[in-house]
């Protein structure tokens, strides 16, 4: 009898101790709804956030679901106070916990940066075509891609039609890349404070307006920089000795937001067109000085109203504006304070708008009229230079009228970029 006291003694001892530890590790371990998205039991785990990307500093979260995107779990930090080990599983976006005990556990998340790279090394992933597109017509909605075409300092890609792939977050502003240069630097035009979509009419999309230059009566005036008025020879009128009234506004903008803030040793220096070389074939006739109040038509118009054959390269050395004196062996004028300009008038072309021709499906109409760096024209003491407007079509602008201003800088080929180019994920610069 005494023997089987003792023996039940021992069966209900192990029953007993058998209930104790299941109910005390269910009541304890991690259990995930159906979806294994939701936590049901929270007594075991806390979960702590970063509050900012790479800041170290944590705060402890009430909610009850796993992050599913935007974190990524620090094994390093995360644990439990009597031993339990904690793993991600990244196909069901979940924590295990293992514990032969009870146990309350903490859960690190940092926030998820995505890892930087070289922007030429994802220039190498794009999609270049082979085709050369006809420049005399607009693009259409929906037709976009990549072209090629020689500037002065070697092949250059250039963004067309409807793109949505060239957004760049860069200073705090947006911008839209216009084209690769030659030497693998990326060209950039102003677009905002925030992201627009293409053919959004916004004044955001430009930093102001200004005229040209003060005076519309002397072919000198088509000059980024230029020369003496009334003077008695192309090279008098066109020697960049002064400031153009537009040059002045840019290189301000640009000392105040770039310079001034740590940006410039993102920037490249580049060749920025102010083409003034004379189209001999005005009228028939080589008379046409390029000087003074004498009617006189520009290159520009020859390539952009009459052959609608836009170029990237740059014939005058002294229309090259740059920093340096040289650049990949191309002698430039050396005359720009800072590296920023304005686009041309052959860009614009490149990326879908005609001379005189209206459209809206191309990522540089801005529903608004603004200035490109091309001369146009003296006629009748009116002296133009090429600019777009707000219907998106190219077209003379006289110069001392006032239009919108969007600076035009280049990227060094190796600065460090996340993202995807997109209106919402843009290429950032890190």
């Amino acid at each position: 009898m005494k023997k089987y006291i003792f023996i039940l003694s021992i069966f209900s001892f192990v029953l007993t101790f058998y209930i104790y530890t299941l109910f005390s590790y269910n009541d304890n371990k991690i259990i995930l709804n159906e979806d294994n998205k939701k936590i049901i039991n929270t007594n075991t785990i806390s979960m702590m956030y970063e509050t900012v990307a790479g800041s170290g500093e944590y705060q402890m979260s009430n909610n009850i679901s796993w992050p599913q995107e935007g974190y990524i779990f620090n094994e390093r930090l995360s644990g439990c106070e009597n031993g339990g080990t904690l793993t991600w599983n990244d196909e069901t976006k979940r924590v295990i916990m293992e514990s032969n005990t009870s146990d309350k556990c903490y859960v690190y998340f940092d926030v998820y940066v995505e890892k930087s790279r070289p922007f030429y090394e994802e220039i190498a992933t794009w999609s270049i075509s082979n085709i050369t597109p006809n420049t005399s017509q607009i693009t259409n909605d929906g037709e976009y891609g990549i072209y090629k075409a020689n500037d002065d300092l070697g092949t250059s890609y250039y963004f067309r039609g409807d793109v949505e792939n060239n957004y760049v977050l860069f200073a705090g502003y947006f911008w839209r890349i216009i084209r690769i240069n030659g030497d693998g630097t990326v060209r950039i035009i102003y677009d905002g404070t925030s992201a627009h979509a293409n053919g959004e009419s916004n004044t955001d999309r430009q930093i102001g307006t200004s005229s040209f230059n003060d005076n519309h009566r002397d072919n000198a005036f088509v000059g980024y920089m230029y020369g003496k008025e009334n003077a008695n020879s192309y090279t008098e009128a066109h020697t960049n000795t002064n400031d153009s009234v537009i040059k002045t506004l840019v290189d301000n903008w640009y000392k105040e937001n770039i310079e001034d803030k740590g940006y410039s040793l993102y920037i490249s220096d580049a060749i920025y067109c102010n083409d003034r070389e004379l189209d001999s074939d005005y009228q028939g006739s080589g008379s046409y000085t390029g000087y003074g109040s004498y009617a006189t038509d520009y290159m520009g118009v020859n390539r952009l109203t009459t052959n609608k054959s836009p170029l990237l390269t740059c014939a005058q050395e002294n229309d090259r504006f740059s920093v340096g004196e040289n650049l990949k062996n191309i002698n430039t004028n050396g005359d720009l304070t800072y590296p920023v300009g304005l686009i041309t008038a052959d860009e614009i072309a490149l990326a879908g708008g005609v001379y005189n021709v209206e459209n809206d499906s191309f990522y540089l109409n801005t529903g608004n009229y603004y200035w490109t760096m091309t001369a146009r024209c003296s006629v009748g003491l009116i002296t133009s230079s090429f600019g777009i407007g707000n219907s998106g079509k190219i077209g003379g602008l006289t110069l001392t009228n006032s239009n919108g201003v969007r600076p035009v800088i280049s990227l060094k080929a190796d600065v460090e970029i996340t993202g995807s180019g997109t209106m919402t994920d843009p290429y950032v610069v890190k």
